[in-house]
């Protein structure tokens, strides 16, 4: 597995960005999407993605296992009191940029209740390693990888297949060497 420097609040503030791009181009403003557990949850999942489909990290950091669901305790902290607001900010880092856009157009705007239910199943990384009342449990970052729901695959290959229709360059533009 391939190791980052990137620590998973830079990811959030690329992921709020993104949001804020979406909600631009819609004509709209959601605060649903600036929930401390929406931002949690989609974070996750980003990295299961990262994990499972380039065997690359999207951020360094620990997820941890908490009640309502895996929990990055940095992006926690961070939006603990304080929504963040919807900001266009500049990314530089290519790879983040694509995972988020992936990883929202395969929530396609699912709300945070949904996706605490789906990172809570049963056999899956947070319940594997969930102790009620006891924080800082690190989730393995080989039990996320493994950690894909099966309706990701089919919209991560329909997600490639439209941007190579489309002739937009990707980071891998070989989608055989993505693992499915």
């Amino acid at each position: 597995m391939l190791k980052t420097e990137t620590r998973a609040i830079e990811v959030a503030k690329s992921l709020i960005n993104q949001l804020a791009f979406q909600e631009e181009s819609k004509g709209t403003q959601s605060e649903l999407y600036l929930e401390n557990l929406y931002i949690q949850k989609t974070l996750y999942f980003a990295q299961v993605l990262s994990l499972k489909f380039f065997d690359q990290e999207l951020f360094q950091d620990d997820c941890q296992a908490w009640l309502h669901g895996p929990v990055i305790p940095e992006v926690y902290k961070t939006f603990r009191y304080d929504k963040p607001s919807l900001m266009r900010l500049e990314s530089n880092n290519l790879f983040t940029e694509m995972i988020i856009e992936l990883i929202l157009e395969i929530l396609d705007g699912s709300d945070a209740p949904y996706l605490e239910k789906i990172s809570h199943e049963e056999n899956k990384a947070w319940s594997k390693v969930y102790v009620p009342n006891i924080k800082h449990i690190i989730i393995p970052k080989q039990s996320i990888r493994d950690d894909v729901p099966q309706n990701f695959f089919e919209k991560t290959k329909e997600f490639f297949r439209t941007k190579r229709e489309y002739g937009q360059s990707l980071i891998t533009s070989d989608m055989d060497k993505l693992e499915f």
